[in-house]
Formats: C-alpha cells, structure tokens, sequence
C-alpha cells in the first residue's frame, strides 16, 4: 500500500504543471493593462498612482511637458470630463526590460461618441517604467497621436469635426506664443493669437463643445470661478479700465469651440476707436495688427505665475 501511495504520488506531481511566477516582462504588460484600465474606469487617480514620484508627462492631449505629481494629476484630471463612451483598447506592444528599469513601445485606440457619431483614434505610445519597491512604476511617458500621414488628417477630423483652431492649440498642432498659462479640469487659459491686444486671454473648454447649453455640470461649475480669476489677474497685470469678458465663437455664422475673450481695454481708447466694446474689437480685428511675440510670452509668464496652479471646484460627475 506504500508502494502504490508513493506511485500516486509521484504521478500526480509530474502531472500538474508546477506555477511559474511571473517575469518582469509580464509584470510590465500588466502594469500597462492597469493603465488602459484606470483610463477607461475615467478615474484620474487610478491613473496617477501608476506614475512614480519622478515621473515625467507629454500627453497627448497637453503641449506641456509635467514632472511633479500635481502637474501629471493636473493632465488627468480630465478624465473627470471625458464621455461615458469615452475608451481605449490596447493594441500590440514591445516590452524591453533592462534590470530596475523597462520600456513599453506599441499602439493603442481611443475611441468615444462625438454629436452622436462613434469615432475613433488610433495612437502610439512609448512608457518608460522603474521599480520601486517591488512594483514597476511608469517614469516617462510620451504620447504621440500620429501614426502616418494620413492618419494625422483622418484623426484631425474625427476628434475635431469643424477642423476646429481651437482644439489644434490645445492639442499642440498649431503654434502658441506664450505657450498655456494654466488649465482646470475641464478648462484651458491661452493668451489670444489674433489682433486684439498683449494681455488679452482665451479662456475655452478642453472638450470640443460649441453651445453654452451644452456645457457639463462639472464644465459649468469651474466656469464661474476661473473667468473671475483670469479677469482679475488681467485687470491687475495691464491696470485696464475696464476688462471685456465676452464670448461670440460664430464665425462665418457657424457655431464654432467656444471661448470666452477677456480683453483689458482703457478710456484712452477714445481717441483711437470711435466706440467702445464690439467696437473696439471689430476695428481691431480690420486692422489685423498681432502683438509683438516677445510681449505676449513675457506677459504670459506673469499671468501664469498668478494663476497656476488654479483652485478647482468640486466636480460632480
């Protein structure tokens, strides 16, 4: 009976595979699954706690390169703002692991539903991860969007319908001077890029969104708030008389991505412009006259050290 128990025994133990635990390659690809995972559950501090302390952050979305924990909690916090369709699926990926320290190159799809029509788009990714602690830590992110040449224009259409200007500089397609002076959640401030003044700020929502009623809970809610404080930073840097807080965003009679203009303007004006108000902007805008780069950026600076990092209001999802 011990000869047949010893037998069973060993039978048993050649028949069952024994459990491998997992290598460093396989401990990257889940850390990467985890963000694919933390992006769609649309929870920016699922996301957050993948990235080590040092870390460093292009997005995607953002011309600004973030490498402090605020600034990359800062980047996905729109998150809080994206679609209930809003997801991505993980496509192939290359995992190189040296020692304490791995890369993950391959590609991805973002996909959500925009005014009623599914879209989608297609990207590459490149993470550098560290370990620390026992745990793999994502340390450099970069993101870019284009694949090929014409994906760049097929995706250019899909996430912006209208060829949209205002989401070519948010996304850092188009050139900016002075660069973004501060972001919330669900908002961005950019100094203007057309004639009408050093010191005269956009303030536009990230989300590609053309009414007022179509705004957010969450969009609205900031809203109040950030135009108060960008309309006193302005007020306070130009010493203005006045600062014009309007939105029109309906050139050529199309409604186009809203923006608010908060322009600072001064009764000396009066010997220039024959009224002030839309007055003063429509002969601005005929007289197509840019500020000097140099005043913007240097304005910019100003504003953004006044404004960043901006409070936030809760958000209510």
């Amino acid at each position: 009976m011990k000869h047949i128990l010893l037998l069973v025994t060993a039978v048993g133990l050649l028949g069952v595979p024994a459990l491998v635990p997992a290598g460093p390659k396989e401990e990257v690809a889940s850390t990467t699954q985890a963000w694919i995972d933390a992006m769609n559950s649309h929870d920016p501090e699922r996301a957050v706690a993948l990235y080590d302390p040092e870390a460093v952050l292009w997005g995607t979305r953002s011309p600004t390169l973030r490498d402090k924990p605020a600034t990359v909690r800062d980047y996905f916090n729109i998150l809080r703002t994206v679609d209930p369709s809003y997801k991505v699926v993980l496509g192939e990926q290359r995992i190189r692991v040296y020692g304490g320290m791995a890369i993950n190159s391959g590609t991805y799809t973002f996909s959500e539903v925009r005014d009623g029509q599914p879209t989608s788009r297609p990207a590459r990714f490149s993470f550098v991860y560290r370990q620390r602690d026992g745990r793999w830590l994502t340390w450099i992110t970069t993101r870019p969007l284009r694949l090929t040449p014409s994906a760049r224009w097929q995706n250019r259409r899909e996430t912006m319908p209208s060829d949209c200007y205002a989401c070519r500089l948010i996304e850092g397609a188009e050139p900016l001077p002075g660069e973004r002076i501060c972001a919330t959640a669900c908002w961005v401030v950019e100094h203007c890029t057309g004639p009408l003044g050093v010191g005269t700020l956009i303030v536009k929502p990230f989300r590609h969104c053309r009414y007022i009623g179509d705004l957010t809970q969450a969009e609205a809610q900031e809203l109040g708030p950030l135009l108060q404080r960008v309309s006193q930073v302005v007020q306070d840097l130009t010493q203005a008389d006045q600062v014009y807080v309007c939105l029109w965003s309906h050139a050529g009679w199309k409604p186009a991505h809203i923006h608010f203009v908060v322009q600072p303007a001064w009764n000396s004006w009066r010997e220039v412009y024959a009224s002030p108000g839309p007055g003063v902007q429509t002969a601005m805008f005929q007289a197509g006259s840019a500020p000097p780069r140099s005043e913007v950026e240097a304005f910019c600076h100003q504003a953004r050290t006044r404004l960043e990092p901006a409070p936030r209001a809760a958000t209510i999802i």
